[in-house]
């Protein structure tokens, strides 16, 4: 009976205090949630314990926008609707600052065959406020009588595991029709709307702009219905179902109609009828958000359209593909009306910074003059609707620079062959979240050239689609007006419909025009020199060869007269462009081995050649458009491997970004993509990897097997149409050595060179940093320089086919061991021509290893290469892999060998931007980095890691006193740091947890916050040295670098578990703390319950033995206040620090 009063407490502790149960750690097990009636129950959550779940989860397709995360750590709950109603499921109080997830399935078909109802993972209050700690908040999910549901509840992401409370709400209720869609039908003025009954309504109600208009079809299931009495502008259509006199909530859907045009709009230029269908198009934008975009269409008033009139344009009209405005709920769209002095087209336009917008018309430049410019608001719009600007009903002349008047004089009184010029300017909304897209028509059913400017693509003057990849794409515009002066700008007569184009493969231009009437001769002027004079039965030119990359203004001028005499009629002009004659296969120009250069200009250079076909040839990353591309014919003087490449020094490509192709050259098929025989993209990334350290990541080089006088057509080009600049390429028939490796002996410091000769070759040399060391026979494969002192140096080996030599190099670090404790190997830049970037880590961790008194060794090459990294000696291994240009790829054979360094005691430190989150290399090495492997390849992060907050790992490295602290990106603005997931269980580790996180300050381009994400996770191997990993470069660290250094110094040599652990307080061992360990304990001391397998986890109060006094102690922790179990605790797997002589034989909660 002695035992009573320690079980009527436990009685009293059961009924009377809150549990906080945790849920169901699997879906099958859900945890009931007793709600049967309509009301409120709050249940506590618990995930402290909790594992990942292997459901798959859909990211949050039921609710897009609100954040969804990983939902790691998730509890599961189960609830059967006990009629039919509304469910709310809300975290956002979040007593317990968990930022929380949560779905919502239907549970219908078991765990198996989850159905999402709905789903929130930064959830809003009923003001709109924003949750607590980014709670979460399901509102008015629908259920029905005797449906079960799932309710899943997890952390955003891997850090985020704790309590917190869940208030489940039941109300009765109709549910609300789903799946609204509304049609506008501009031929009925009628909106064509369907959508699913989710029950059979009594009576279905729809609202038009919020006013009751009718009812359409409530029978369960799906079904349709026409709406009529639509207005201009927006109109929103609701539906409600009622059953019982109960309504649901409203259903909504937005049908935009453009308002009309004024009515005293005389006539329209391009009437939209005539371009239906519609297309989206291009602009430029980061992901859907635009940067400032122009859009331009050009108008030849007098000749094109007949218009003879003084005209003041009142209305443009344009399709919109999509218009997605920020939180403010528009978005500014500017319309300008440009005189286009010179006619023929706005491409010699010209932009600069304006006031108040990135992209303003070019005062300073006289082809150009900006009569008017208005600035609108636009709504949401989707798909493809028309939307008019009404000239006057926005803000006129928006930077005060006098563009007011939309009164346009005869074009003559600007210039003799003047047009106008019509421009949709968007500025950037990126800041804003705002997102614009031009609706087009296709060539075949409008004619006419768009035109588009975007500084931030590279695009600094106006760029036919055509020339940019989008042949078939032409710009929405209709100019509304009304006549200012009649007749005052004489006839139609004369020169009309001017169109000039370069002929294929040729620097000359064939010009084209038709007769409008009265001419009898025509003058044809180039760049101001009278190139012919033509009678008016003639109405073609072609001209001479032009210079490349340069503008030509060309005019044609009508007289009354012969020979260009009597009365001048009208002109119209044109710029010529004139891009190099190899922008074509037709002109691919002739050429030989050798290093040669070229320019990539806009809107010069343009898109040609057509699409690769990747299952012909695949340039190693699935793209298949080169752009800007250039063409060579070349012959092959003997047979054997020709060397093509894009990785030369004075390459000056903007983005770095060069493709290639090689094909079997055929006059009439030309680039056929069946003839490719050879490609490359990103040379040291893709499938097709040359591995040559003098290649930029993104840069082109491949090698194709030539036979003697066989010809070839080579294509050079870029990644995308903002790639422009100074292409520099060669061609090579003497291949250098290929398979080229280096490695230095680390107890001698021999330099060991391997590598593949080329079969022609008559000679060849050695180098090392430019200096010789040996002239070799023509056949040998390897070469050894004795005794290298310690440094970095450039072996080559120089080939010579009897033409020159042809070198290959690559980079050796040569470091003679001598007891070091600490081994840093830095590969950061090795295939990226050695460039480590704007940060080189390895020699600032050098310094800080050296200023905390460590002994260092700095080798700029793999640990594969250095078999002294096995040696008794070393401590840790310090492995900087970098950041995304310049990062190093590690092989499979490198993970592996971590992971043997690591067992075999060595301490790994482990850093890289895209190791984690792209392409990446399974290894053995993952079972010790602390990374969830089923995570990997899918954080690929971003650019906003610019500070960190550091965090208590859990596993005795403690960065939480660390806030705020400022970080350099190695490639500004172009980071992408690897968010990453702490593994709930690394078979090599006993332990990991979260060491850094994104700065909780951290905002994104619209200013709402950035909820923290890990980028450094430390673990505790359960054998070997511990382990730290992060997606960040250690040298861009803006505290104490020193003080960093020597923390994670300690932490990683000091792994290597030497007794059993366990998790003070899991008595059961299911690996969570909480009451069923109480009852566990205490049948196990009298009860006869199973007794302690692991003693040392049921001694709760450290005490060196396990009695009474450990129950006790473990509930008033768990009830009452008291400490918590001593080290290592109920939450984190440990060894006991305490010597005693209990043991633990056997403990599964780890």
């Amino acid at each position: 009976m002695r035992h009573l009063p320690i079980l009527a407490a436990l009685c009293v502790l059961l009924t009377g205090g809150v549990v906080h149960a945790q849920g169901a750690d699997e879906c099958a097990n859900a945890q009931s949630i007793n709600l049967g009636a309509p009301g409120t129950v709050t249940v506590g959550i618990d995930t402290t314990a909790a594992t990942n779940s292997a459901e798959p989860l859909s990211g949050g397709a039921a609710c897009p926008g609100s954040a969804m995360g990983t939902t790691d750590a998730d509890v599961w709950y189960s609830w059967t609707a006990p009629s039919t109603g509304l469910l709310d499921v809300s975290t956002c109080v979040n007593a317990g600052l968990l930022d929380t997830d949560i779905y919502l399935y239907d549970a219908s078909g078991g765990c198996a065959a989850l159905i999402e109802v709905a789903c929130n993972g930064d959830g809003v209050d009923a003001t709109g406020v924003a949750c607590v700690n980014f709670g979460s908040n399901i509102v008015g999910a629908p259920v029905f009588a005797g449906v079960t549901y799932f309710v899943r509840v997890g952390g955003w992401d891997a850090a985020s595991i704790g309590t917190t409370d869940m208030d489940v709400t039941f109300t009765l209720g109709t549910v609300a029709p789903d799946n609204l869609t509304c049609a506008y039908d501009p031929l009925t003025d009628e909106a064509a709307l369907t959508w699913d009954n989710l029950d059979q309504y009594d009576t279905l109600d729809y609202y038009l702009n919020g006013v009751l208009t009718g009812q359409l079809d409530g029978t369960a299931g799906a079904a349709t219905g026409i709406v009529s009495g639509l207005t201009p502008g927006s109109n929103e259509i609701c539906l409600a179902g009622t059953i019982g006199g109960i309504t649901s909530t409203q259903t909504c859907c937005i049908v935009y109609i453009a308002e009309p045009c004024p009515p005293t709009v005389a006539a329209t230029m391009s009437p939209i009828a005539t371009v239906i269908p519609l297309i989206g198009t291009v602009s430029c934008n980061a992901a859907g958000l635009h940067a400032d975009n122009s859009y331009l269409r050009s108008f030849d008033l007098v000749n094109g359209y007949g218009v003879s009139d003084e005209i003041t344009v009142e209305c443009v009209t344009t399709a919109v593909d999509v218009s997605t405005p920020g939180a403010a709920g528009t978005q500014p769209v500017r319309v300008r009306l440009i005189v286009d002095v010179n006619g023929g087209g706005p491409q010699n336009f010209t932009y600069l910074a304006g006031t108040n917008v990135g992209q303003t018309p070019d005062i300073g430049n006289n082809s150009m003059i900006m009569v008017y410019e208005e600035e609108f608001q636009l709504p949401a719009i989707q798909g493809l609707e028309n939307f008019n600007f009404v000239l006057g009903t926005g803000v006129v002349d928006p930077d005060a620079l006098g563009a007011n008047n939309p009164t346009l004089q005869c074009m003559t009184a600007y210039g003799p062959s003047a047009t106008l010029a019509v421009e949709i300017f968007t500025p950037d909304g990126q800041t804003d979240g705002h997102s614009y897209f031009m609706g087009a028509s296709d060539t075949a059913v409008e004619n006419g050239v768009s035109y588009i400017v975007s500084l931030a693509c590279g695009l600094n003057s106006p760029s036919p689609l055509s020339g940019i990849g989008f042949a078939n794409n032409r710009y929405i515009m209709d100019v509304g007006y009304s006549v200012a002066a009649a007749g005052t700008c004489g006839s139609a007569g004369g020169v009309s419909n001017l169109q000039c184009s370069q002929t294929v493969g040729e620097q000359t231009w064939n010009l084209t025009w038709d007769d409008a009437g009265g001419a009898t001769s025509w003058i044809v002027e180039v760049d101001g020199n009278v190139e012919a004079i033509l009678p008016s039965t003639d109405l073609t030119f072609a001209t001479g060869p032009q210079f490349e990359y340069q503008d030509v203004d060309v005019l044609i001028s009508s007289w009354t007269g012969p020979g260009g005499t009597g009365t001048l009629i009208n002109s119209a002009g044109c710029t010529l462009q004139t891009a190099p004659a190899n922008n074509w296969p037709e002109g691919a120009s002739i050429t030989a081995s050798g290093t040669f250069q070229q320019e990539i200009a806009t809107p010069y250079t343009t898109t040609i050649g057509q699409p690769l076909d990747i299952a012909v040839c695949d340039p190693g990353t699935g793209v298949v458009q080169i752009n800007n591309d250039i063409f060579l014919r070349y012959t092959a003087t003997n047979d054997g491997d020709v060397l093509v490449s894009t990785c030369n020094p004075n390459t000056a490509i903007n983005g770095d970004d060069t493709i290639l192709a090689v094909y079997t050259y055929d006059a009439a098929l030309l680039d056929d993509p069946s003839l490719a025989i050879a490609c490359s993209d990103d040379v040291n990334l893709g499938a097709n990897p040359t591995n040559n350290p003098a290649c930029n990541i993104f840069l082109a080089e491949t090698t194709f097997a030539a036979t003697t006088g066989t010809e070839y057509l080579i294509r050079l080009g870029t990644f995308n149409a903002a790639g422009t600049g100074a292409l520099e390429y060669t061609i090579n028939d003497c291949v250098p050595a290929t398979n080229i490796t280096g490695a230095s002996e680390c107890t001698t410091g021999d330099v060991t060179l391997n590598w593949t000769p080329n079969p022609n070759a008559a000679s060849q040399e050695i180098l090392r940093d430019g200096v010789s060391l040996a002239v070799i026979d023509a056949t040998e494969t390897s070469y050894i320089d004795l005794g290298a002192a310690d440094g970095n140096y450039l072996y080559e080996v120089v080939t010579d086919c009897g033409g020159g030599p042809n070198p290959v190099g690559v980079a050796v670090s040569v470091l003679t061991y001598a007891g070091q404790t600490d081994l840093i190997f830095a590969v950061e830049g090795l295939l990226n021509a050695g460039d480590p970037g704007l940060v080189d880590s390895g020699a600032l961790l050098e310094t800080a290893l050296s200023g905390a008194g460590r002994t260092v060794g700095l080798i700029r090459g793999s640990w594969l290469d250095y078999p002294c990294a096995s040696d008794a000696g070393v401590s840790n291994v310090w492995i900087l892999t970098g950041t995304v240009p310049n990062d190093y790829r590690i092989s499979v054979a490198e993970g592996d060998e971590l992971a043997t360094l690591g067992e075999a005691g060595k301490g790994v430190y482990f850093e890289g931007g895209d190791h984690f989150g792209f392409i990446h290399a399974a290894s053995l090495f993952d079972a010790r980095d602390g990374v969830d492997d089923g995570t990997y390849d899918t954080g690929d992060g971003d650019d906003t890691f610019t500070a960190m907050d550091g965090a208590d790992s859990g596993q005795g490295l403690d960065m939480s006193a660390n806030t705020d602290v400022p970080y350099t990106q190695d490639q500004a603005d172009n980071d992408w740091t690897d968010q990453l997931t702490v593994a709930n269980a690394d078979a090599g580790l006993s332990g990991a947890g979260s060491l850094w996180l994104s700065d909780d300050a951290l905002v994104d381009a619209t200013g709402a916050p950035i909820p923290p994400y890990i980028t450094a996770i430390a673990g505790t191997a359960n054998v070997g040295g511990n382990t730290v990993v992060q997606s960040w470069e250690i040298g861009g660290y803006g505290g104490d670098q020193t003080a960093l250094a020597l923390a994670y110094a300690e932490f990683i040599e000091g792994g290597g578990s030497t007794g059993p652990t366990f998790k003070r307080g899991d008595t059961n061992q299911d690996g969570g703390f909480n009451i069923a360990d109480e009852v566990f304990l205490l049948a196990a001391l009298f009860s006869g319950g199973t007794p302690c397998g692991c003693a040392d986890s049921c001694d709760q109060n450290d005490d060196g033995g396990v009695n009474i006094a450990d129950a006790i102690y473990g509930l008033a922790a768990l009830f009452s206040g008291g400490p918590a179990p001593t080290d290592p605790g109920p939450s984190v797997c440990g060894e006991d620090p305490t010597a005693d002589s209990l043991t633990c034989d056997t403990y599964n909660g780890c």
